[in-house]
């Protein structure tokens, strides 16, 4: 007999996004949330816009078990870096950026040129300061990234979009360190962008 593998999402949305689950067959329990089988994780993010992390030691006893199942993300604290200096490499298709945490990531060019524009297009409306996921959102949009939107494009999920440090990283935080190496804006610690006024 087989079994089917399953994980569970103890989380709780809105109506539409509910009503969507339950018309995908998705079944809710009160004791254990949402039960997803391994094969439409990425099915139910979609819907949800909400990243699933899966504990590491959970996700290689599933690797056993499941045909394919997305690794699991490294976490990444924003705050607290260690002391030192970030390297920025860049070819003509990525960044290649070291923090001075130490980590390492590669950025496509295309989405720290998207941030470029975005920002040279907000200096061009006179407008000089915004809140950092406001700047994300626009960006997303922009380069057609709707993991983290509802299904009809209208709300960005910020919250989910934080939760996933990966991705955070990837397309906000390393890319918003590139554009302050080049002078373009300030990143303030109250979560906000300051476009500087001479374009460089």
């Amino acid at each position: 007999m087989k079994a089917k593998i399953l994980i569970t999402l103890n989380k709780r949305f809105p109506e539409n996004i509910y009503s969507e689950l339950r018309l995908r067959r998705f079944v809710y329990i009160r004791e254990y949330g949402w039960l997803i089988p391994t094969e439409r994780i990425e099915e139910f993010e979609k819907i949800t816009g909400s990243a699933i992390e899966i504990d590491e030691e959970d996700a290689k006893k599933l690797k056993i078990l499941s045909r394919e199942i997305k690794e699991p993300e490294v976490f990444v604290e924003e705050k607290g870096e260690s002391p030192g200096e970030m390297s920025i490499i860049r070819d003509e298709a990525v960044y290649r950026v070291t923090l001075p945490s130490g980590m390492t990531y590669t950025i496509p060019s295309s989405i720290v040129k998207a941030y470029r524009e975005m920002v040279e297009e907000l200096r061009m409306k006179g407008i000089f300061k915004i809140k950092k996921k406001e700047l994300v959102e626009m960006v997303l949009r922009k380069i057609g990234f709707s993991k983290f939107f509802s299904k009809d494009g209208s709300y960005f999920y910020w919250e989910t979009f934080y939760g996933d440090r990966v991705t955070y990283h990837t397309h906000y935080y390393v890319p918003a360190k590139i554009l302050e190496s080049m002078g373009l804006i300030i990143v303030t610690k109250q979560d906000e962008i300051i476009i500087r006024r001479d374009s460089h």
